[in-house]
């Protein structure tokens, strides 16, 4: 349906994101300590990764002290980054209709995909926010 066709490009954004952002993250990451985030590049390079995985690699590496200042600086950062996730895991189980006989856990209706559609902007925006302040 074209409502599953919206959720698996959403999803491939959704992913997209994430992984932007935990290369970011893995690029900044200080030199002499890089040995203790092996786990987490391993998880955020390996194609066969399942994406919740993932967002978990990335949220282990911002809890990080390293991390810190930049949580400081976003504010509310734990609840915004939790309601990602959250959002990014619906976003995963819509996508993950179109696999035949899967039934995602919310189904795919117009109201439910503009749903996921419209807290995008909310809950990208703040992945590139974070990222840009990485890069900056």
């Amino acid at each position: 349906s074209l409502f599953g066709g919206a959720c698996a490009l959403l999803g491939k954004v959704s992913e997209g994101a994430w992984i932007e952002l935990g290369e970011s993250l893995l690029d900044r990451f200080p030199a002499a300590t890089v040995s203790q985030v092996i786990k987490q590049r391993e998880v955020l390079e390996n194609s066969q990764t399942g994406v919740m995985q993932k967002i978990y690699a990335v949220k282990v590496l911002l809890g990080r002290e390293e991390y810190k200042p930049l949580r400081d600086a976003l504010g509310r950062f734990d609840g915004l980054l939790e309601q990602a996730i959250q959002w990014s895991d619906l976003v995963r189980g819509s996508r993950n209709a179109i696999h035949f006989g899967a039934i995602p856990p919310v189904p795919n209706t117009y109201e439910s995909v503009a749903v996921l559609l419209l807290a995008a902007h909310q809950h990208l925006g703040l992945l590139y926010r974070i990222r840009a302040r990485v890069l900056s």
